[in-house]
């Protein structure tokens, strides 16, 4: 979800924007022992919570035939392991 908004002629903006998103259960491959008789297995990741803001603010200015311009800009970032890899959620690459 976001913002964009332009004040005085173009001459001041702001931008901000709100996320959040879930990633579950991502499939990656780890290495495992080579004595299993395999080099790797498929695990699923779990849930993992992504939220975050990020916010955006700039002038534009005209002096002459000189333009100056500048922006700031903010964000935050938050990462949360709301469930780990269950034990059911391994793949036996053996079948």
């Amino acid at each position: 979800m976001g913002l964009s908004a332009r004040f005085w002629g173009n001459r001041l903006t702001f931008e901000g924007s709100w996320y959040k998103s879930n990633t579950r259960n991502q499939t990656l491959q780890i290495p495992i022992s080579a004595s299993s008789g395999y080099t790797s297995m498929y695990v699923q990741t779990g849930n993992v919570l992504n939220t975050g803001v990020e916010m955006a603010i700039g002038g534009e200015n005209k002096i002459g035939d000189v333009i100056w311009s500048s922006n700031f800009t903010a964000s935050y970032n938050k990462n949360e392991i709301v469930q780990l890899v269950e034990d059911n959620a391994f793949f036996d690459p053996s079948g």
